[in-house]
């Protein structure tokens, strides 16, 4: 069993975030973007030991994900 940890809370890491310039925001966006897409990919697609509906639930949020503008295609 793994220990999921937090950061937080939400409104204090948005507002370190969103202090920076605007590029530095959507730089820091469009990293999260791509970590989300290269972990389902790399970590989670081929794992036949993950529990389905787990997997199914990352696999819709990768979709989702996939689906924003054009920096991910």
């Amino acid at each position: 069993m793994t220990n999921c940890e937090t950061i937080g809370p939400p409104e204090e890491i948005g507002k370190a975030v969103l202090s920076h310039s605007p590029l530095g925001v959507a730089l820091v966006i469009l990293g999260i973007e791509w970590m989300t897409q290269k972990h389902y990919l790399e970590s989670v697609r081929n794992d036949e030991d993950l529990d389905p509906q787990f997997k199914s639930l990352l696999r819709h949020h990768w979709m989702e994900e996939a689906q924003h503008p054009s920096w991910t295609h």
